[in-house]
């Protein structure tokens, strides 16, 4: 019996529709992000950084995400190739579940098979996050 497994299921009726709130969310941030001008951008201060003077989990994100908004995918790739990446990972997953939602199509669902699958699951997400800050706190005290 696999641990995991995706399956197709259709949108159960008065059921709240996560891909259409997610994508138009994304969406909402991604413009916000965009039109927002640097000078005001670059008066958020990292309380972590401050704090500790090492970079936090999220270091270069706002960056990253302002290159992306304005289509300088070169720009993000250089600030942070690891979120640039999980950004336009997200992008993708904004356009799937906006298609899907408009077109009332199947969504796909991980069903797991014990109590520890949605934990293993998270762990497995999570962690090329943490290593990547690890790598970024071990560059930053050299």
């Amino acid at each position: 019996m696999k641990a995991i497994r995706l399956q197709r299921v259709r949108l159960a009726p008065g059921a709240l529709d996560h891909e259409l709130v997610w994508s138009v969310l994304f969406f909402c941030a991604l413009i916000i992000v965009a039109f927002l001008p640097g000078h005001i951008m670059g008066r958020f201060h990292c309380f972590f950084f401050s704090l500790t003077g090492l970079p936090c989990p999220t270091c270069g994100i706002t960056r990253t995400v302002q290159a992306l908004a304005a289509g300088n995918i070169d720009a993000a790739f250089s600030l942070s190739s690891f979120f640039a990446a999980v950004l336009l990972i997200c992008v993708c997953l904004a356009f799937y579940g906006l298609a899907i939602s408009l077109l009332n199509l199947k969504r796909l669902r991980f069903i797991f098979s014990s109590e520890q699958g949605p934990r293993l699951f998270a762990l497995a997400l999570l962690s090329p996050f943490f290593i990547h800050w690890i790598f970024n706190m071990l560059r930053a005290c050299h």
